[in-house]
């Protein structure tokens, strides 16, 4: 495809949004091919990321010779998933998009999910209000 592709390695930039970042790459260069390499959970965020317009995502914990699939795939303008992750969409498709039992936060909207991170970072009301503020990930009303 087009001449740019990049790997956002890590799905936490010092508590700014990296789905506003790739929303904000993709705006600047949209033929730009994003592979997101991260240590978080496919399951809760590689849907998240897809929808923000990476074409791939990959968990750091795969082999070496997949990751190197994966980014092949992705430079050549195909959508790379975990074949696990694949499967579960396709029955989520099938099953009406349903949210099932202990996925709760696939629910969440992207801002609800930083504020759920900064929650679990041990932040309270007024950091996560600041880190918000900050990097502009929550908007405003706190």
């Amino acid at each position: 495809m087009g001449q740019y592709w990049v790997g956002a390695n890590n799905l936490s930039l010092a508590g700014s949004s990296s789905l506003d970042a790739i929303r904000k790459l993709k705006q600047a260069a949209p033929d730009m091919q994003i592979l997101v390499v991260s240590h978080h959970d496919e399951r809760v965020y590689a849907e998240r990321a897809v929808r923000a317009g990476a074409r791939g995502y990959v968990m750091k914990t795969i082999a070496a010779k997949l990751i190197g699939r994966a980014i092949q795939t992705v430079r050549d303008g195909k959508v790379w998933l975990s074949e696990s992750l694949k499967d579960e969409l396709v029955n989520r498709i099938a099953d009406g998009d349903a949210v099932r039992a202990g996925d709760e936060l696939r629910a969440l909207s992207d801002r609800e999910m930083s504020v759920f991170r900064l929650i679990g970072q041990g932040l309270k009301k007024g950091g996560i209000a600041r880190t918000c503020k900050k990097f502009c990930v929550c908007g405003a009303g706190f």
